[in-house]
């Protein structure tokens, strides 16, 4: 490596830090949040069909909408229950948008990090690089499959009959709440009380923001992506 190309990535670092540091200002200040991270959803604690064997859904994507109430949250992680087959080979988890009609929209956040703990069946998803959720907002969780079509690749996420669940700023769609799709058949929905999948969501929750306060956490979200995606274009040309 050249002593340019040494140099330019350390400034490329240093106005990465610069961008992060700044979005974080703006989030706090913003919503004069609180910093702590705490559990915002949450119905692993709810008990699986029977027989529990039973209690999971599978597909090329199994997914499950959740409604970001009136204050924005800064996701720390998202743990599934994937307790009776574990998770499927190179399964990965997104975060898509949710259209107006209730249904799954695209990819917004594909970057996560993943551990699986075998002896609770819980796999965690941390995003690399900060993810805002937006208030007033709907959000789909999506486990998808590496080799859409192969059965043996379909990720198989638990659910419950339970309609239960702890909130404390995300909520749950009464219609449209999961679904699942495999071979190309198309996205089969499930409402509330068919039984939501298990998750949890952790998160730090800020301050409701009124109007025009929604500008400035989209100023936030773009600062957050600006500072990653600079990073990244540094380091490869280093």
């Amino acid at each position: 490596m050249s002593q340019n190309a040494s140099k330019d990535s350390v400034r490329g670092l240093r106005v990465s830090r610069a961008f992060f540091a700044f979005g974080l200002v703006l989030a706090l200040a913003a919503g004069q949040g609180r910093a702590v991270g705490q559990i915002v959803f949450n119905n692993l604690d709810q008990p699986p069909p029977d027989p529990p064997l039973l209690g999971y859904t599978a597909g090329d994507q199994v997914g499950n909408a959740v409604l970001v109430l009136s204050n924005p949250i800064v996701l720390t992680n998202v743990i599934l229950s994937e307790s009776v087959f574990g998770p499927a080979p190179g399964e990965f988890f997104t975060i898509n948008s949710r259209n107006p009609d209730g249904t799954v929209g695209s990819v917004i956040k594909s970057d996560f990090t993943s551990s699986y703990d075998p002896g609770t069946g819980l796999d965690t998803f941390t995003p690399i690089t900060p993810f805002l959720f937006f208030p007033n907002t709907g959000y789909f969780l999506v486990l998808n499959s590496a080799v859409p079509g192969d059965i043996n690749a379909a990720p198989a996420w638990d659910y419950t009959l339970s309609t239960s669940f702890t909130s404390n700023g995300i909520t749950l769609p009464t219609t449209n709440t999961s679904f699942y799709n495999f071979g190309g058949s198309g996205n089969q929905y499930f409402d509330l009380e068919d039984g939501p999948q298990k998750f949890q969501i952790n998160g730090t929750l800020l301050a409701a923001v009124p109007e025009p306060g929604q500008m400035t956490l989209a100023a936030v979200a773009g600062v957050f992506g600006m500072g990653a995606t600079y990073f990244r274009r540094r380091a490869r040309k280093s």
